[in-house]
Order: structure tokens, then C-alpha cells, then sequence
């Protein structure tokens, strides 16, 4: 409960800086802790202003993760391929049987890396990428 309170409050504390209300208190804690305990916290950023532009209804939260879940569901039945070959991959990472490197194969940047698979059908053969060069590789540039 204490985490969450402070991430409460850091949330807080960002949404009042971006609002330019730096001098206006930031909430006791035990305030905080009671908004948390009820769930009726994201009413009262938007009664407070803060978050006035998003939509923290339940319901809006509740369809946006079923869309998600039935998203993944068809991804899934799809590409089933994938699946198993990221599962093999993950599977020989734990076992030790692969070893992940710590730098990107492409530009040599120590970041964190990903498993790119050209081809599915040999699910231990990847290209070690960071993550712009993963993009760049998808066809997606940053």
C-alpha cells in the first residue's frame, strides 16, 4: 500500500507541475491512502482538473482491456508460428542454452536487447537487437 500511495503522489505532483500549481499542497498522506482504498481516485482527479482530458470511467478502463484481450486472442490463433518459436527461444534463454548478449549486433549499443527471428521455422536463430534497430528492421523508423 505504501508504493502505491507514493506513485499517487508522484502522479500527483507531475499533474500539478504540468498545471503550474506548484505552490498549491500536495495531498496528506493518509488522504492519499484513502483515495486509494476506495478506487474513487481517478474521479477525483478529474472533479480536481488534473486528468479532465482523459476518460477514467470504469467502464471506458473495462472495454479497452477486453478489446486488448480479444486483440491477443486473434493474434494468436494467427500466428501461431510465433508463438512457439518466441516460447523455444525463451525456453533456451532459461536453460542456458543461448546465451542473450548485452550489445545490439547492428550498431553495437549496450541497451536492452531483443530476439529478432527471420524466420520462424528456425526458432534459435536470431539477430540480437536493440530496440530502434528492432523498429528500423520492422520497417518502422524512429
Amino acid at each position: 500500500m505504501a508504493l502505491a500511495a507514493r506513485a499517487f503522489e508522484r502522479l500527483l505532483r507531475k499533474a500539478l507541475v504540468l498545471r503550474g500549481d506548484v505552490a498549491r499542497p500536495i495531498f496528506e498522506r493518509w488522504q492519499i491512502r484513502q483515495f486509494l482504498a476506495c478506487r474513487t481516485w481517478p474521479h477525483f482527479l478529474v472533479d480536481f482538473g488534473i486528468f479532465s482530458l482523459y476518460n477514467t470511467s470504469v467502464r471506458y478502463v473495462q472495454e479497452l482491456k477486453d478489446r486488448r484481450l480479444e486483440y491477443n486472442r486473434l493474434w494468436k490463433e494467427r500466428y501461431p508460428e510465433r508463438i512457439l518459436a518466441h516460447r523455444q527461444l525463451a525456453a533456451a534463454i532459461k536453460a542456458r542454452t543461448i546465451k542473450k548478449p548485452k550489445n545490439c549486433q547492428e550498431c553495437g549499443r549496450r541497451a536492452r536487447i531483443n530476439g529478432h527471428h527471420t524466420d520462424y521455422n528456425k526458432p534459435l536463430e536470431v539477430k540480437w537487437l536493440c530496440g530502434k534497430c528492432h523498429l528500423a528492421e520492422h520497417g518502422m523508423h524512429v
